[in-house]
């Protein structure tokens, strides 16, 4: 699983798992990929996840979530350690069951979501909690705007990440035309 697509359906898979393991029955939770401009005239776009309850004044899970700045990490955690102990972790051939992130509403995405990509995403994000930061609103975030669209920013990350034995990649960030480059 590679393209952007499939790293979201999986990483929302990963998620609803996680809340699944700490609140149990989490059908009234759902999920969607959200974006606004970075700015106006500009391609790129700031994309994030939303979370929302579909029960009339909620059940009180996500607000949970909200109050409490580890809860999202022990959801992350729980769906990590529930996809490493997963019995088809140990088949070669399969890369996600049922009994981990095919919930009945990712059925439609199955082919998109990959159990080892999953684990690679929540292992990234957790390694890197120390250094999250708290942000008021979607719209104070910022982004590198040294892209002027979200296919450059993914060629830049696509040369960077082209490594090979006995070929290495460096990426160096200089001054060009008075620009970060």
């Amino acid at each position: 699983v590679s393209d952007e697509n499939s790293i979201l359906d999986t990483f929302v898979a990963a998620i609803m798992l996680g809340l699944h393991e700490r609140f149990g029955n989490v059908d009234h939770i759902n999920a969607t990929i959200s974006d606004e401009p970075l700015e106006q005239g500009s391609g790129i776009r700031k994309q994030f996840l939303v979370l929302f309850d579909s029960v009339p004044g909620g059940t009180g899970y996500l607000k949970q979530l909200a109050i409490n700045s580890h809860a999202l990490m022990e959801i992350l955690s729980l769906a990590r350690d529930r996809l490493l102990s997963c019995s088809c972790a140990e088949d070669p051939e399969k890369d996600g069951c049922y009994h981990c992130l095919y919930g009945y509403r990712q059925s439609n995405k199955i082919n998109n979501i990959s159990r080892k990509t999953a684990v690679a995403l929540l292992r990234n994000t957790l390694a890197a909690q120390d250094s999250l930061e708290k942000n008021k609103s979607v719209s104070s975030i910022v982004i590198n705007t040294n892209f002027d669209s979200e296919l450059e920013k993914r060629f830049i990350e696509a040369i960077s990440q082209s490594s090979v034995p006995g070929r290495a990649v460096t990426m160096t960030k200089t001054s060009v035309n008075g620009k970060e480059g």
